[in-house]
């Protein structure tokens, strides 16, 4: 794999996250990157954190809590 797709943001630039949540996935992207994880690992944690970003795309990211969590994992089984 080539420095230019390792460099690659797997971050949907769609806008129809609100920007402070696009802002959280690109220091999840940032965490994930210092951390050394490969670039599949960073592409399926930010899609699990877009898509729990997207179900509680109303919501603050600084209010999130356990019911938060507890509702997106109910909304997946």
């Amino acid at each position: 794999m080539s420095k230019a797709e390792d460099e690659e943001s797997p971050v949907n630039t769609d806008e129809s996250l609100p920007v402070a949540h696009d802002e959280l996935m690109q220091r999840l992207v940032k965490c994930i990157r210092m951390n050394d994880y490969s670039v599949r690992t960073e592409k399926a944690y930010a899609g699990w954190v877009e898509n729990f970003l997207r179900c509680n795309r109303a919501v603050d990211s600084s209010a999130f809590d356990e019911t938060h969590i507890a509702g997106y994992l109910e909304y997946l089984a």
